[in-house]
């Protein structure tokens, strides 16, 4: 466990303060340091452990970007819907601060996408609201509805698409007239392997740019082997 040099009363005495575990994993969980995050939930610090502000350690990874440190954590069990007492979630937070990767992870672990803050304000409404195309055409994907307004705030009783266009974020306004355009489907995506991305780097690409690429593959694999 850390240790902290603290001051004791009035005359400045020195002792030495003693971090439970759990207040160690909430700050390595801050700083991204995954290695550390790893270390502590292998002996037994509680992943789901809530600070005063209620904050759990996926809370504050998402809000950082962290997502390898927000992997650990939903392995080995952090509530991925949890939210601090302001009501912020992981999802909403990550989609705040502009972070597809986390955002992503979350998704896929079960985020709820729709759930509000108590502005009535929903993921998709606080990317739009930043200027974060990339993870609001993410939410989109998995079915973020578009026509909920929110209920209090400085954005009382505006849809993400009234919020994004008023902000000037006009690649987000588009993409959600795309998708009410669409008769409110999900926007189809696709992920492929970048042929010159490092190993493990997936690009997001359209419906028609992937049969291009499955066309292209197909007719090199012919040509490989024939």
């Amino acid at each position: 466990m850390g240790n902290k040099q603290v001051k004791n009363g009035e005359e400045g005495e020195l002792e030495e303060k003693v971090e439970s575990r759990e207040e160690e994993l909430y700050r390595a969980s801050r700083d991204g340091d995954a290695e550390a995050v790893a270390r502590l939930l292998r002996s037994g610090a509680d992943a789901n452990s809530r600070n005063s502000f209620g904050s759990t350690p996926l809370i504050r990874a998402a809000e950082r970007g962290h997502p390898e440190v927000a992997r650990l954590l939903l392995r080995s069990g952090a509530d991925v819907n949890r939210a601090d007492l302001l009501g912020w979630t992981p999802l909403i937070l990550a989609a705040e601060k502009g972070h597809p990767e986390v955002a992503r992870l979350l998704l896929r672990s079960g985020a709820d996408v729709d759930k509000v803050d108590p502005n009535g304000r929903t993921a998709l409404a606080l990317a739009a609201e930043r200027g974060h195309p990339e993870v609001a055409r993410l939410l989109l994907q998995w079915g973020a509805d578009s026509s909920i307004r929110a209920t209090g705030g400085d954005n009382g009783g505006e849809t993400a698409e009234e919020v994004a266009a008023e902000r000037g974020h006009y690649e987000v306004a588009r993409a959600i007239k795309e998708v009410k355009r669409d008769g409110g489907k999900k926007a189809e995506f696709y992920y492929i392997k970048g042929v010159n991305e490092k190993e493990g780097h997936w690009q997001q690409i359209d419906r028609k740019s992937a049969m291009i690429s499955l066309i292209y593959f197909v007719l090199s694999e012919q040509l490989l082997y024939s």
